[in-house]
């Protein structure tokens, strides 16, 4: 009897634990994929557009496709002051945006930080 109670107390934990594993791995595989997209960037820079986006929301994302390297995806929005790179694994969101700057030709990317306006 004391076996099955600890039993049915454990399994809700259990299910509760793989689902937060589950949810940290699939955030950690879109913030991989967001990451490589941004250190990616400099070499793709003349193919990725400016848009008149001050503040991308996800909807904003949603309306270009995604550029794919190798097992990666993710989507980039640049304006004038940063570039967004987007990725999505599953139902976990990731934006890192970067500050930008062209000198003389050679792009540089700083400032990085995650990019929460979804």
């Amino acid at each position: 009897m004391i076996f099955s109670l600890l039993s049915m107390t454990l399994h809700p934990l259990l299910i509760m634990y793989k689902t937060h594993i589950h949810q940290k791995t699939s955030y950690l595989s879109a913030y991989t994929q967001s990451l490589s997209g941004i250190r990616l960037a400099p070499t793709l820079w003349n193919s990725i557009p400016i848009l008149d986006i001050t503040e991308p929301i996800a909807s904003d994302f949603s309306n270009i496709t995604p550029l794919k390297w190798e097992s990666f995806s993710f989507i980039f929005i640049k304006n004038s002051d940063y570039l967004y790179s987007y990725s999505q694994h599953q139902n976990q969101r990731c934006i890192i945006r970067a500050r930008h700057e062209n000198d003389h030709g050679k792009i540089h990317l700083f400032d990085q930080e995650f990019y929460f306006n979804l």
